[in-house]
């Protein structure tokens, strides 16, 4: 099975960036949620017949151009790509812009995921959500741009804070929960819920972000489902147990599932069964219950 190296994140936590080196952060103790998407090769960060990893590929197009958009930092990576913090230079505004690597846009499975993130996003319009602007291709660059966000993500600030009270996880919880009913009112599921996903702005609203697993309802027939081939997706920490066993049969519910172990997270920094093996945590999430 893979896993990202990292989640797709449109910005970095400023606490963990300030951690020194000799004295590891409360985030680094916290297992990596990655998300997983089995049918696929593992990216690293380095050279893997031929592919480029999401730290790579940021080294590779910071500075350069997309279209109208200036590719100015490299702020996080995942299985899709790389995602920038950028400079819309037709209306002169921040904006985060996440690109396909060259080496998945041949692949004509990865490219149709890809524009399902951009098409699913774009069918929401929600405060709880970060917004898509734009979809494109320039110079064999596949690239979305998405609405930029100051702050960090609930991963990272558990990770240097250490648990929310119930009156914080709880306000975060109903925002995002305001975010899902928006979705499902637009027969979008996200499918991918976790901590890592949801940001906190400096003013304290959380957005829900990267709907690179979203999938439109309803489905039109199997073979355009992206997930009809037996591909599982979702992270194995934060998963309900139906995704896990068919992507096909995650809708809401599976949402509000994996939300409901975010939240649990909150309130304990580790998700609900953070130890074994992938197969015993998906186990767990089938028979056991919760500690």
């Amino acid at each position: 099975e893979s896993a990202d190296s990292s989640p797709e994140e449109l910005i970095p936590s400023e606490e963990a960036s300030q951690t020194s080196a000799s004295e590891p952060s409360r985030a680094e103790q916290i297992p990596n949620d990655a998300t997983i998407i089995s049918a696929r090769p593992p990216i690293h960060t380095h050279h893997i017949q031929g592919q480029i990893g999401p730290h790579e590929l940021g080294q590779t197009l910071v500075g350069k151009q997309l279209a109208h958009f200036e590719l100015l930092e490299f702020v996080g990576g995942g299985g899709m790509g790389a995602v920038f913090r950028a400079s819309d230079t037709m209306l002169n505004r921040t904006v985060a812009v996440k690109v396909l690597s060259r080496d998945q846009g041949q692949d004509e499975e990865t490219v149709k995921r890809f524009k399902n993130e951009a098409q699913s996003a774009a069918r929401l319009d929600h405060d709880n959500i970060a917004r898509v602007y734009f979809v494109g291709e320039f110079d064999g660059w596949y690239f979305i741009v998405f609405e930029y966000i100051e702050g960090s993500n609930v991963r990272d600030y558990i990770g240097n804070h250490g648990p929310m009270s119930v009156e914080e996880a709880l306000n975060i919880t109903l925002k995002v929960t305001e975010a899902l009913e928006h979705a499902y009112h637009r027969e979008v599921v996200h499918r991918d819920i976790k901590p890592s996903n949801v940001l906190l702005t400096h003013t304290g609203r959380a957005k829900l972000v990267d709907m690179g697993l979203a999938r439109l309802q309803p489905m039109r027939s199997s073979e355009n489902d992206l997930t009809a081939s037996g591909v599982t997706l979702g992270t194995f920490d934060y998963i309900s147990p139906e995704q896990a066993r068919d992507p096909r049969m995650a809708d809401v519910r599976s949402d509000i599932y994996s939300l409901g172990c975010t939240l649990f997270f909150m309130l304990t920094a580790r998700p609900p069964f953070p130890d074994g093996t992938v197969l015993q945590k998906l186990l767990s999430h089938s028979s056991e219950t919760p500690p």
